[in-house]
């Protein structure tokens, strides 16, 4: 268990580096980093698109650095007053001075955290209107473009893309296209057991691109707010990035999936485009089916129980007879 955990602190620090060279608009340089860990770049590249390696105690030394200088500029400013003015001929008591410099402490504190509160929100204020240019935002392009043209089938590489088109906001146009691509590529591939293996927040994130894609949902969050349904630019793409979502739904009992499936199966074929009546008729042929499994996976959990019995159980166990003078000859066992 040392080895694996081990390899995934290896995964924050790389993710780390690469997104600190994104932080500082070397886009290009960090792109060139993430291709370069070849076997290992879908882990790192899952890792910052998930954002975890925020939490590994090699990025948090980061945060606590500015905590320390948080600290330190106001208890630094405090000394400095205390050197030039201080105990004032008119304190007699040591509890007033040390209450007057305490509140000088928290008044530079609290004045120094209004300053870095209004200039982080000037920042994002000044960010927002212009989509993927924060830096996590083009983090997430750069990780998302990578593992679209990543190597292999696995379900460590299908669960990173589902992740990766599941950020808030949603990734670009472009992106979102490269990972469409990559998912029509790989879905129709895997097998049950890779399926199987995908996490509750990965089948949530194939649900909602199913929902998405049928125009039932929009998109969460800081997304673009964008009431559309399936008639765009990419209809052949997500029409058939959507039936393969729908034959995954074939072979893997996701209730969760039904309503969504239902609804999108119940959708009138009227004004639609060719690539939307093509996802419509694969609902409903996807539909009986899902139901079918998820009955029989649902049946198959259940654990064989006896009838209800009006007697106590414990008095059922094999036991040898005791003879007696009660005992009739019919009421023993004997051979036929």
């Amino acid at each position: 268990m040392g080895q694996p955990r081990l390899q995934q602190q290896d995964a924050y620090k790389q993710a780390w580096r690469v997104y600190r060279l994104v932080r500082s608009k070397q886009d290009a340089l960090a792109d060139l980093e993430l291709q370069a860990f070849d076997d290992r770049m879908v882990q790192v590249a899952h890792a910052l698109v998930l954002g975890e390696f925020r939490n590994s105690l090699f990025t948090k030394f980061e945060w606590y650095a500015i905590g320390a200088v948080f600290v330190t500029v106001p208890l630094l400013l405090t000394l400095i007053l205390y050197s030039i003015f201080g105990n004032p001929h008119f304190w007699h008591d040591p509890a007033e001075v040390l209450i007057f410099y305490f509140g000088v402490f928290a008044a530079a504190f609290l004045v120094e955290s209004c300053i870095a509160a209004i200039v982080m929100e000037m920042r994002d204020r000044r960010l927002k209107g212009q989509y993927a240019m924060h830096p996590v935002h083009r983090a997430n392009e750069i990780a998302g473009c990578a593992l679209a043209s990543a190597r292999g089938y696995g379900a460590e590489l299908i669960g990173a893309l589902l992740d990766a088109g599941a950020v808030d906001p949603e990734p670009s146009a472009a992106t979102r296209r490269k990972l469409d691509e990559a998912l029509i590529r790989l879905l129709p591939r895997c097998s049950h057991q890779t399926l199987q293996r995908l996490t509750r927040s990965q089948l949530r994130a194939l649900c909602g691109r199913l929902a998405r894609l049928g125009g039932t949902s929009r998109p969460p969050g800081l997304g673009r707010d964008i009431n559309r349904d399936l008639l765009a630019e990419d209809d052949h793409l997500e029409a058939m990035v959507g039936v393969a979502i729908l034959k995954v739904y074939e072979r893997l009992p996701d209730e969760q999936a039904i309503v969504t499936v239902r609804s999108l199966a119940r959708k009138s074929p009227v004004g639609r485009g060719t690539g939307c009546l093509t996802l419509i008729e694969a609902a409903k042929h996807c539909l009986p089916i899902l139901e079918e499994i998820v009955i029989r996976s649902r049946t198959g959990n259940e654990l064989l129980r006896g009838s209800d019995c009006s007697f106590n159980a414990a008095d059922q166990l094999l036991r040898s007879h005791a003879m007696s003078d009660e005992d009739q000859a019919e009421e023993l066992l004997r051979s036929t």
